[in-house]
């Protein structure tokens, strides 16, 4: 959880592939480098997780039927939450603890990146219009004026 940015990019790539249930999984090694340089990150969509048989090469059975209740439950919902799984690995290769919550996205960091994806794709003077106006919106102390 000390790495930095890992949460941004943990819940963008749950954003990206929000429309696929994924399960973003991050590996992490007890020991390693504090800056998350041997950090692993893994979007794994719904339909390899809750249909593969490979899944279960690496997770538990009654994972994949958590996973799927969890995803089931009445108040979730994929368009404003998401699910990601943290382990971490001893350097015997033992796993350790897991943590396995689901998060609501952040307006703000999903607005930002739909913004820079409009900008670096195809710029049209309405997309930068929407751009200055959530800038302007989002930072209303001045920093996002025109």
């Amino acid at each position: 959880m000390a790495v930095p940015g890992l949460l941004n990019e943990i819940q963008l790539l749950a954003w990206t592939h929000c429309c696929e249930s994924p399960l973003i999984h991050a590996i992490a090694t007890i020991g390693s480098d504090a800056d998350g340089s041997d950090m692993q990150v893994e979007m794994i969509p719904r339909n390899f997780w809750d249909e593969d048989p490979r899944f279960l090469e690496t997770f538990f059975d009654g994972f994949r039927e958590q996973l799927t209740q969890r995803l089931s439950e009445a108040s979730y919902c994929s368009s404003k939450e998401y699910l990601y799984l943290l382990t971490t690995i001893y350097a015997d290769g033992e796993v350790g603890l897991a943590i396995f919550p689901i998060r609501s996205f952040d307006d703000s960091l999903i607005c930002g990146a739909d913004i820079v994806e409009v900008l670096t794709t195809a710029t049209k003077a309405e997309d930068l219009a929407a751009a200055f106006a959530w800038f302007v919106k989002a930072y209303p102390s001045g920093g996002g004026q025109q």
